[in-house]
């Protein structure tokens, strides 16, 4: 792969990242918002730190080569909040009934 390559696919793949994130995000905070997790507003505010951070470096990546950041970052996420944040609220999902909102 050339240096120009590298550019575009990480660029690309930064792109294609910001539409997942976006709607797996929304999905995970309704079913939590629907069977009334106690730390929604948490782990909403590590999901809007991580769309912030996402952003910024899909911006840094039109400039300069950000791959190394972009695994670095995509590996503490993987690690600190799929591995610890997202396994915490199964327990609650688990046994949760859902939560209907009064019209």
């Amino acid at each position: 792969m050339t240096s120009d390559d590298k550019w575009s696919a990480v660029h690309f793949a930064l792109v294609e990242l910001t539409g997942f994130v976006n709607v797996h995000f929304a999905v995970e905070e309704a079913l939590m918002r629907l069977h009334g997790y106690p730390d929604l507003e948490a782990h909403i505010a590590a999901h809007r730190a991580f769309s912030a951070d996402l952003v910024e470096i899909k911006q840094m990546s039109i400039r300069e080569d950000v791959s190394r950041e972009m695994t670095a970052m995509l590996k503490d996420w993987l690690v600190r909040h799929i591995g610890v944040a997202d396994k915490d609220y199964v327990p609650h999902l688990r046994r949760a009934t859902v939560i209907v909102a009064a019209a």
